[in-house]
């Protein structure tokens, strides 16, 4: 069996309308304050800790704030894309245009781990057949399409 291919970038699904925490924030839920800094934050860190070369944000016309603070503090370099309406992640991840292996990282789900989850998950879907047990897994387009997605 071949060694599988670095995962080197990540997407990042921010298309959303946050209307599970509309109330705490008048802005997109992403820039959320979490310990002083926008929730989204936790994303970016790990992509960087995990030695990423660029992370795809997939964004919603009405986000540009997140656009904007995101491109001005990433440590990583970041491609963003436009959702034009609420498609579901399989579609924004989709819209990311990757091919391959990749990560997918939700930018208000944070880990009370502190940076190095992510490394740690790549390290282990690089050397383990049972690697989409930790959440890795193959986006082919015959695997999309069975979610309801397109490639």
């Amino acid at each position: 069996m071949s060694r599988p291919t670095a995962i080197t970038h990540a997407v990042i699904p921010a298309a959303g309308l946050g209307t599970r925490v509309r109330g705490l924030t008048d802005g997109p839920k992403e820039l959320l304050a979490l310990d002083g800094v926008p929730v989204i934050w936790a994303s970016l860190l790990e992509a960087a800790h995990a030695g990423l070369r660029q992370v795809v944000l997939v964004t919603a016309p009405g986000k540009p704030a997140l656009t904007d603070w995101v491109l001005g503090h990433s440590p990583v370099p970041v491609r963003v894309v436009v959702q034009p309406e609420p498609g579901g992640v399989v579609d924004a991840v989709t819209r990311a245009g990757l091919g391959g292996r990749y990560a997918v990282l939700y930018p208000d789900y944070v880990l009370d781990r502190g940076p190095g989850a992510l490394a740690a998950l790549l390290a282990a879907a690089d050397t383990r057949p049972e690697a989409t047990w930790y959440g890795v897994f193959e986006a082919t387009p015959a695997r999309l399409a069975r979610v309801g997605g397109s490639a």
